[in-house]
């Protein structure tokens, strides 16, 4: 693992090209296939400690979840992103922590690009995960968090790789399931490259059903950073 934190040094630094990154890498892996676990599992870690779980209750006994990113701390409070849709029409919010129900307050939302961010004061020590910009390509490994059907199934993590980069969107392979809307995905270094927005299960081709898998999206970093920033 050492070695591969130097490669990257060397990487940057400008003493060793793409390439030869790989290479070295591959190598690395093929003679310690348990490097590629544990840097998983790094990215893993990082990408959990600063992801939330949010219950929309938008009705009498009706509720939605969804999920959100802890991306900056200030005096009196941790700001999380997450997706407009997964805050729409609620007559109250809680974000969960771990075995704690926050109430929050929502700072800014915008239903056209989606996203909006929410706030909630400083109890405890929280992680968060500061969103700035990545560079990143087709093929690239990235691990996806999301709190999949319900707050049971909090942080679950996913993997795929980054199948299609357009103007609007990351589109990748990882799993993400009702309830994973609004959380972020990460590259293997634990750096946020997306967040979650969409998913297709099925198209239709006339009279034909045509079931999907393996196609999901989410909002680029770079219009992240514009939202939270403007």
């Amino acid at each position: 693992m050492k070695k591969l934190l130097i490669l990257f040094v060397l990487l940057l630094t400008g003493c060793i090209n793409k390439q030869e990154l790989k290479d070295e890498i591959i190598n690395d892996i093929k003679e310690d296939p348990s490097l590629i676990t544990s840097i998983i599992s790094d990215a893993s870690e990082i990408a959990t400690e600063c992801s939330v779980s949010i219950i929309n209750n938008f009705g009498i006994d009706k509720e939605s979840i969804g999920t959100g990113v802890i991306f900056e701390k200030t005096e009196n409070e941790y700001k999380i992103l997450t997706n407009e849709h997964v805050i729409r029409f609620a007559s109250s919010l809680e974000v969960v922590i771990g075995t704690s129900h926050i109430e929050p307050t929502v700072i800014k939302e915008d239903s056209e690009l989606d996203l909006a961010v929410l706030s909630i004061p400083i109890e405890d020590e929280l992680n968060i995960c500061a969103i700035t910009a990545q560079t990143y390509e087709v093929g690239e490994p990235i691990i996806s968090v999301g709190t999949s059907t319900s707050i049971e199934y909090a942080n679950t993590v996913t993997l795929g790789i980054i199948s299609r980069v357009d103007d609007e969107f990351i589109q990748h392979d990882a799993a993400i399931n009702n309830g994973s809307s609004g959380g972020a995905i990460f590259n293997l270094s634990g750096n946020i490259i997306g967040l979650n927005v969409s998913k297709i299960n099925t198209s239709v081709s006339g009279n034909e059903m045509i079931f999907v898998e393996g196609m999901s999206f989410s909002i680029k970093d770079e219009d992240l950073l514009d939202f939270i920033t403007e």
